[in-house]
């Protein structure tokens, strides 16, 4: 019996229902130890992150033999809490109730049903607090030992229920993913010869996801490298079916209602729901979520991108920016010019006038356009446009003088313009900037400040690198009353060129003065 049940295990942790369980040993060790089987009290555990329904399955395949009653509820979001309370009950006693037609009802047979058993149930894929509430709204209405493990897409209705314990079911490491993804394109555990550097391009680029590892090593078993080229040259454009369509499943309503209320709940939200991670005080999005959201957008005119809400492919923005092709509905473009990405862009050197006409766009990013040389004047005032990236435009000359026409702009960002030698004085108007990034770039003149004393709301400002002459930081620099960050880190700043009215920034919670060529502070 004892070796029956090892063999079993083995085959449980290796393939399970179609699918390669690699790594999931020590994820379940990490359960076990959380769901404490043995011990006589009521526990329930929550899981979210990656693989969450499967580990929860294959825990309940583990441990079910040691309870009275034992009930996995498969994608509980997807059912009615009637249906779902009679599939409960079913499951437990083996009796259907013909008579129950009311989740008033159905809870309180719930409790006299169960409360004398010792059970385990598994709540799949919950994603409202109400669910809960109706199947499993209190310990004390379970019998000793039972366990409750509930997996969602989000942490915060596990706080919010008051489980004993969360789980967060991390990606698959490197060497995981690689096996992963060689069993299904290769059935081994690991590249075939030549399909090396390729299989590592897929692995790194998957960061962990078993979905994406099974689509991709399953669609591309059996093909030759030319083949396996053809496919992912094609993924970067248009995502993989089954990958899209598992990604949309969360663009919910509830999710949207919550983005509308503000960035800080918004990114909260994501990253309870695995969607963000943080790393280096960044924000991380997968970037097959991101590609996902791409495709959403992609939709909404196929073919007509100049209707398109967001644009990001290089070809797309010149084509319209070149043939005047934008319209209304533009609120973002990104375009981030790279020889690996587009080659016929990169001697992009001016934009036309017509990119200021695009009334709702809102986020311009030209970072690494190499030989972008100016912007076109802007003639009236627009008050969509809350973010300018110019970042790396390394044959950028001049800012437009009417740049204090984007009334709303928040972000400037021109680090690298290593030809940028001053910013316009109307910059100073732009009463709504928090955020100047210009470091790295040639910003020697000593009016630096005067450029910058109307900008009541600045809270960032990163000269970094940028080699400043004396004078160039005006006495009265106390008069940024807003400013928390100061970064004037390798400025060529001498003794003296600090001046005292630094003292005066009581917002200030960074300074950076590293690297310059002074003895003493004021």
């Amino acid at each position: 019996m004892e070796i029956t049940d090892s063999i079993n295990d083995i085959l449980r942790r290796q393939h399970f229902g179609g699918d390669y369980l690699v790594g999931i040993e020590n994820r379940l060790e990490e359960l076990k130890s959380l769901i404490g089987i043995g011990f006589d009290d009521v526990r329930m555990l929550g899981v979210y992150g990656i693989g969450k329904t499967t580990i929860g399955k294959v825990l309940y395949d583990l441990i079910s033999c040691q309870f009275d009653g034992v009930s996995f509820l498969q994608n509980v979001r997807e059912q009615s809490i009637l249906q779902l309370q009679k599939e409960l009950l079913i499951d437990i006693t083996g009796v259907e109730d013909k008579n129950l037609n009311d989740v008033d009802k159905g809870i309180n047979v719930i409790k006299r049903k169960l409360r004398p058993k010792k059970v385990l149930i598994v709540l799949d894929d919950v994603d409202c607090s109400s669910q809960l509430e109706y199947l499993v709204p209190d310990r004390d209405w379970i019998g000793e030992g039972s366990r409750i493990i509930i997996t969602t897409r989000d942490k915060h209705l596990l706080v919010e229920h008051g489980v004993d314990a969360i789980y967060e079911v991390q990606g698959l490491d490197f060497e995981e993913s690689i096996n992963l993804f060689s069993l299904y394109a290769f059935a081994r555990s690991c590249p075939e010869q030549g399909y090396e550097e390729l299989s590592r391009y897929i692995v790194n680029y998957a960061k962990g996801l078993p979905l994406a590892l099974k689509v991709f090593g399953s669609s591309l078993h059996g093909r030759t490298i030319s083949e396996w080229e053809e496919v992912l040259d094609k993924q970067k454009h248009v995502p993989m079916k089954e990958i899209h369509d598992v990604l949309k499943i969360r663009e919910e309503r509830e999710l949207v209602s919550r983005i509308l209320d503000g960035a800080d709940q918004a990114i909260a939200t994501l990253y309870d729901m695995s969607l963000l991670t943080f790393s280096n005080n960044k924000i991380m999005m997968h970037p097959l979520v991101r590609q996902m959201g791409q495709e959403v957008v992609r939709q909404e005119c196929p073919g007509e991108p100049g209707k398109q809400s967001r644009l990001w492919r290089s070809k797309d923005v010149h084509s319209i920016l070149s043939k005047n092709e934008g319209t209304d509905a533009i609120e973002g473009i990104f375009l981030n010019i790279s020889a690996s990405e587009v080659s016929r862009c990169t001697s992009l050197e001016k934009l036309p006038s017509s990119i200021w006409e695009l009334d709702s766009l809102a986020h311009l990013d030209l970072s690494h356009c190499s030989r972008l040389q100016k912007l076109p004047e802007i003639q009236w005032n627009l008050y969509s446009m809350d973010h300018l990236n110019l970042a790396f435009c390394k044959k950028l000359k001049r800012l437009p003088e009417g740049l204090c026409k984007l009334k709303c702009l928040k972000t400037l960002n021109v680090i690298g313009c290593s030809e940028l030698d001053r910013l316009p004085k109307s910059l100073e108007s732009l009463e709504c900037l928090e955020k100047l990034c210009a470091s790295d770039a040639s910003l020697i003149t000593p009016q630096l400040h005067y450029s910058l004393t109307g900008l009541c709301s600045l809270k960032i400002l990163d000269v970094h690198g940028t080699c400043l002459t004396q004078g160039a930081i005006s006495s009265d620099i106390g008069s940024f009353h807003s400013l928390e960050e100061l970064d004037l880190s390798y400025c060529n700043l001498t003794e003296g060129g600090i001046p005292d009215d630094i003292c005066c920034l009581y917002s200030l919670r960074v300074l950076d003065l590293s690297g310059n060529h002074f003895l003493r502070l004021p």
